[in-house]
């Protein structure tokens, strides 16, 4: 997957990360990690979580 891609999809979807932590039921600090490259999150999370915040983008 792209560097920052969870990020940049956040913020298409117009999320904070706080909200987008909370609607997917992550810590704060894990999703933060993910988007700060510290960590990566399973591909299949990754995909998932990917997809989700397209659709919200789409219907901003």
């Amino acid at each position: 997957m792209e560097e920052n891609s969870i990020k940049k999809a956040r913020l298409a979807a117009g999320l904070s990360i706080a909200q987008a932590a909370s609607k997917w039921q992550f810590p704060v600090k894990t999703w933060e990690a993910w988007e700060a490259g510290d960590k990566k999150p399973p591909v299949y999370i990754e995909k998932l979580l990917l997809s989700e915040l397209e659709k919200l983008g789409k219907n901003q």
